[in-house]
């Protein structure tokens, strides 16, 4: 749901491109608005690979932006595995939309180990945590 993402991809012939309707947003490419939500419902992933704004001490994946929030909800209901890449500054911070859990995650790929109870959580969840190396 991304443009500046189709536009790599448009450039492979092998890939047949599809995008959902909605509206763009400027600060970043995405598209969202009810147009996406209903286009991505539509299909079943084996994989979503998604970013998020913060997660919240006790697990909530949010969001600033309502939309967005709803459409991530969407696109993780649909997927066999979800992949979060985030940085370790989304421990801390705080949005106000939220997406989903982190029980709703298989994978969470970051640059650092994640607080004590997010830790638990993951453990009791099954969650596999990748950290790369420099």
């Amino acid at each position: 749901n991304n443009i500046h993402a189709a536009f790599h991809l448009y450039g492979n012939r092998e890939i047949e491109l599809l995008m959902p309707s909605g509206r763009v947003r400027h600060h970043n490419g995405g598209i969202v608005g009810q147009g996406a939500i209903e286009f991505v419902t539509n299909f079943q992933t084996d994989y979503f690979l998604m970013g998020i704004g913060a997660i919240s001490s006790d697990g909530l994946l949010l969001d600033y932006d309502y939309e967005e929030a709803m459409l991530m909800n969407r696109m993780i209901k649909n997927a066999r595995e979800v992949i979060l890449v985030t940085d370790g500054s989304k421990f801390q911070n705080s949005a106000i939309a939220q997406v989903g859990h982190l029980k709703d995650i298989s994978c969470l790929v970051t640059d650092r180990k994640p607080p004590g109870e997010m830790c638990e959580l993951m453990n009791e969840n099954n969650i596999s945590l990748i950290i790369p190396s420099d």
